[in-house]
């Protein structure tokens, strides 16, 4: 098991990078964009200060294939970054994407 510091070290990313993939996702479902979690939920260690994260290598390898898609996917998370941006993407074609790829 691996804590959050180790995972973003691994993927290359920060621990507001990783924090955003998940509130995107929550905010996506809610919205009705995304109709299931599609990433990795982590561990929580809730006895320890902090309730730290950890998750799995296999978990690990699924976060880096959602890093994959959205280097690939330009303007995915935009309307969670930056809701004042006009996206041209509808829902739907957003909701097929991951349902197809994930």
């Amino acid at each position: 098991m691996y804590r959050v510091e180790e995972v973003c070290k691994m993927l290359g990313i920060s621990k507001p990078t990783i924090t955003l993939w998940y509130n995107w996702e929550k905010k996506s479902i809610k919205d009705g964009v995304l109709d299931k979690i599609i990433l990795p939920i982590p561990y929580v260690l809730k006895h320890e200060r902090g309730k730290p994260r950890m998750w799995s290598m296999k978990q690990i390898e699924e976060l880096a294939r959602f890093q994959n898609r959205i280097r690939d996917e330009r303007g995915l998370l935009s309307n969670y970054t930056n809701p004042t941006y006009v996206h041209k993407r509808e829902k739907s074609e957003a909701e097929k994407f991951f349902s197809e790829n994930c």
